[in-house]
This record gives C-alpha cells, structure tokens and sequence, in this order.
C-alpha cells in the first residue's frame, strides 16, 4: 500500500481512538449520532484516498523502450540531500554530492528523477524526499506505468439466426479501449464486442474495430459479414393448363436457398425446386398445397393454396396440334385449304377464258393457199 494511503488509515484508526467515546447510561443520543457522523466521514475519506493510491492509477503513461523523467516538484538546492525509493525501495540517493546508490548522471538540476530505456519493470510509485540538515523539506509521489505499444487488432464475426456478433482480438497485457466504425464514419460501439442485427445489415456494410492504450492506438482490416439474413415469406402463385396445374414459389430475396412443397401437410419428397407440376387426374378438390424455403439462419413457410383448375371433360380431342392448340391450328388450316381452293378455281377458270379466246381468233383468219389448192383439187 502507498505511504500516502497507509497514512490516511492510520488518520482514520486515529480518528477512531479519538472520536468515538461510548456515552454513559445518562448520555445524550445526539452526542452519540454526532459522534457516528465523526467515524462516518473519516472512513469515506480514508477509502477515497485508497482508491486515488489503486494501482490502476498512474500520473504519467509512457512507452516501452522511452524515456521520462519523475518531477520532484521543487527547486532544491546543490547540498540538499535527496534520496527516490522505487516501490518502496532507496534507488538513488546524493548527500554531500556524493551518490549511491545511483549516479550523478540520474538525476536533472531541479533534483528530478530521470528514467530511461523505460521496462515493464521501472513501472510504479515513485517517492522523493529533499532533506536539508537533517530535515524533510520535501517529499512527493509519482505514479509510473509503462505500456507496450498496441497490435493491431483482428476483427472476427459470428452469425446468429437474428444478429452477427463481432469481435475485437487483440494481443495486449495491458488495459486496452475499444471502438468500432461503421462504413467508416458511424460510431457504433466501444466494447470488445458489437452485436448488428442481421435485418439492418446490408450487403454494402463495412466495419473496423479500433483499440488504443494511453501509448498507442491501432485500427483493423476491414470487416465484412457475411451472414445471411432471414429468409421471406414466401408467395405461391399457380398456372392452369388442360392436364395439369403448375405451382410457383416466389420469393424477394436473391440468395440461394432450398425449396420444399408440401401436399395436405406432408411433405413431398425430391420436391426442391421452385416450381411444383401435378396433373390435373390426380388432384382432388380438398387439396391444398405450400412451399418453404430455408437458409443457414431461417426458414418461413407460405400461406397454403387450393387449386381451382378443372380437368378437361373431353380428354380424347387434342389440344395440341403441331405444338399448337389444336383449334387455333385448325383454323388456320382451313382457312389456309380455303384459299388454296380459291386460287385453284380462280386459276381454272382464268385457264378456260384464255382457251375460249384463242378459239374465237383461230375462227376468223382467212383461208391460205393450200387451204384454197386443197379445195379446187377436191372440186376437180
């Protein structure tokens, strides 16, 4: 315990003997409060200077490896004997300009304690005296705390099916502060741990830890989660066509996830995809159906769906003719054969008024000369 602090509780057992004097059986009861109040004060002042002399305490923090210097805080003079204890301990000392322990080159002009090439070691109270024909004239205490300078930080995640906790790793023997950013500039938490919940993180989020002691500071890589959030609640919509009726999953999220259908409650096995087809033969009209999905934190299901599609009442006409619907298609064709056939009476007939005409001119050409041969021959 420091000088200072085991003074203060000697003051407070002083105080005690002092102070405290049992009142006889015709004493007053507020001889006997005034008395407690006496003891009460001096205990809290005795406990307010134990915790100004904790250990935690220091008057200057310094790195590793550096150098400072323990104020005396006087101006002694060149015949003043001054001795420093180190935790208790005489480490220097100079009477008659004569020094030891310690040397000449220890100690600045003003009589304060120089310490270099600091170690964990040289950590702790400091206390000077100044002495001048025998008598105190001075003393002082300093508290000296050597700390090593931070590592950098390493930031670690792990997810929860609602949060992601991320953590702040350092190596440090020392008490160290923490901070944590958010996209760079948004300050979201000074412990060793933060905790985000995964419905306000987006997938632009960054964050950086920081830890600094009262020598150092250092800053860690970024941070990125990975962590899925909750998954919707999915929508199924469905589509009728004459043999069968096909079920859709929708959902709003884009992550991969796995799908599942169910069938008045069971489960459809080798059932994962998005899309769900029955045929219309084997659905009955109480049947109902829903889907789920499911990530590495949460599944939803959805609401459950009856389908309203008929089965067709006249299963032997096709309903599909060349990949097409069969009436569409024959109506196509018919109207195609149609003009076919319009074309082929309109080329008949354009056929047979051409021959007419040609028949017509053949009948009004004059005879020839071996028409007329031939017919003065006959006539001879």
């Amino acid at each position: 315990m420091p000088a200072s602090a085991r003074t203060q509780c000697q003051n407070v057992a002083d105080g005690f003997h002092t102070q405290w004097n049992f009142p006889n059986r015709t004493g007053h009861i507020s001889n006997t409060m005034s008395w407690t109040f006496q003891l009460t004060v001096l205990v809290l002042q005795g406990f307010v200077t134990l915790l100004k002399a904790s250990p935690e305490t220091c008057d200057t923090y310094n790195l590793f490896g550096s150098s400072t210097t323990v104020p005396l805080s006087y101006k002694a003079s060149r015949n003043d004997e001054i001795i420093w204890k180190h935790n208790g301990s005489v480490i220097f000392k100079r009477k008659n300009q004569k020094y030891l322990p310690g040397n000449k080159d220890d100690l600045s002009t003003d009589g304060s304690l120089k310490l270099n090439s600091l170690k964990f070691s040289d950590g702790g109270t400091y206390n000077g005296e100044v002495f001048r024909d025998g008598k105190s004239l001075r003393t002082t205490t300093f508290r000296v705390c050597v700390q090593e300078k931070i590592s950098k930080p390493k930031g670690s995640f792990n997810c929860s099916p609602l949060n992601v906790i991320m953590t702040c790793n350092v190596t440090s023997t020392n008490t160290v502060s923490f901070s944590w950013k958010k996209n760079g500039n948004v300050q979201i938490g000074k412990t060793e741990t933060v905790t985000i919940l995964l419905k306000d993180l987006k997938d632009s989020d960054t964050f950086t830890c920081s830890v600094a002691n009262e020598v150092s500071n250092k800053t860690s890589d970024i941070i990125k989660p990975t962590c899925k959030g909750n998954v919707s609640k999915p929508t199924v919509t469905l589509a009728c066509s004459p043999k069968e009726v096909t079920f859709t999953c929708n959902i709003t999220d884009t992550d991969m996830k796995s799908f599942n259908w169910m069938k008045n409650g069971k489960l459809l096995d080798e059932k994962t995809e998005t899309t769900l087809t029955i045929l219309l033969k084997d659905l009955k009209e109480s049947d109902t159906f829903t889907c789920s999905v499911a990530n590495e934190v949460s599944n939803e299901t959805s609401d459950s769906i009856k389908p309203t599609c008929k089965a067709d009442p006249n299963p032997a006409v096709p309903h599909l003719l060349f990949g097409f619907d069969f009436w569409t298609m024959v109506g196509i064709l018919a109207g195609g054969a149609g003009l076919v056939l319009i074309i082929i009476i309109s080329m008949v007939h354009c056929y047979r008024r051409q021959k007419r005409s040609e028949e017509g001119e053949f009948r009004q050409v004059p005879p020839t000369e071996s028409f007329r041969e031939a017919s003065t021959h006959t006539q001879g």
